[in-house]
């Protein structure tokens, strides 16, 4: 292999290990962050499709009342096209304080296991870059 596609596959790691921990990041600093959770219930699904898609996919819409009184209506930022909330269920949502529209049903370790996969599949790549730059050398 040339040398040059050993630096290409070393950055293309670097790039997806940035990326990783970039998440990892955000993810700890939204921690940090107080929410409010509220009980909420599903009152249907809108559709979120896109062009090229052959499947639709469907969002939860949820109603919660906030803290200060104001009911709220949202869409999940999850869609599937499976699986879905039955309408009518209760269940918790959380949101930053002072964002109700922001509301979303918490999922704890999911972006956690995106970060730690991406920077797990970088590391290999730049791991794999700088073995192959060396047998290029030999």
């Amino acid at each position: 292999m040339s040398a040059l596609f050993s630096i290409f596959i070393t950055a293309m790691g670097l790039v997806f290990a940035w990326f990783g921990i970039s998440l990892f990041r955000t993810q700890s600093d939204a921690k940090k962050h107080p929410r409010i959770a509220v009980e909420g219930e599903v009152i249907g699904h809108v559709e979120r499709s896109r062009p090229d898609e052959t499947e639709s996919m469907y969002a939860a819409v949820y109603r919660f009342t906030t803290p200060e009184g104001r009911t709220m209506e949202v869409a999940d930022t999850v869609s599937r096209n499976f699986g879905f909330d039955e309408v009518g269920n209760r269940c918790l949502l959380e949101y930053p304080i002072g964002s109700p529209e922001q509301a979303e049903p918490p999922r704890p370790g999911t972006n956690l296991a995106l970060a730690l996969g991406l920077l797990l599949f970088g590391m290999f790549w730049m791991v794999a870059g700088i073995y192959s730059f060396g047998m290029d050398l030999v």
